[in-house]
């Protein structure tokens, strides 16, 4: 857990196996380590590899609309807020809910701070280790997470 680099590295070896460089999921996957390393434009790419090679069914439910909702979020942060506002308006209804969660964040960080930078926006990227790290570091002595 939270070993990045080394995920990107196994990412890239299963990746060279015959067949799975196309894969959807794998693109997926590797797009949220390298945006979790706020190397944006990299994961812009796997993403539209993922969304647009025509692989999108081996994703299984779903998972298409979180990546179509990360590659916006990610085309966001790198100033390319007309392209995430067209991904953004591709999800369907029922994931409005993200949509509306995304505009929020962005829109209440910005007034607060007004550059985009790394911290602490690449914690959107990296799952559960990095949002387990966090309630720990936050926790009182107690345990209560405040």
């Amino acid at each position: 857990l939270g070993e990045v680099s080394k995920a990107i590295a196994y990412s890239d070896a299963a990746m060279a196996e015959p067949g799975y460089a196309q894969s959807a999921a794998a693109q997926d996957q590797k797009a949220l380590f390298l945006a979790d390393q706020w190397n944006l434009q990299d994961a812009i790419g796997h993403w539209s590899a993922a969304l647009e090679g025509g692989h999108a069914v081996d994703m299984g439910e779903g998972v298409d609309d979180d990546a179509r909702f990360f590659r916006a979020v990610a085309k966001a942060l790198a100033g390319r807020r007309l392209e995430a506002e067209a991904d953004l308006a591709a999800l369907p209804a029922e994931r409005q809910y993200m949509v509306d969660s995304w505009r929020y964040v962005d829109a209440h960080f910005q007034k607060q701070q007004g550059v985009v930078r790394a911290e602490p926006w690449h914690c959107l990227f990296s799952g559960t280790y990095y949002n387990l790290q966090t309630a720990l570091a936050a926790a009182r002595p107690d345990g209560l997470v405040c």
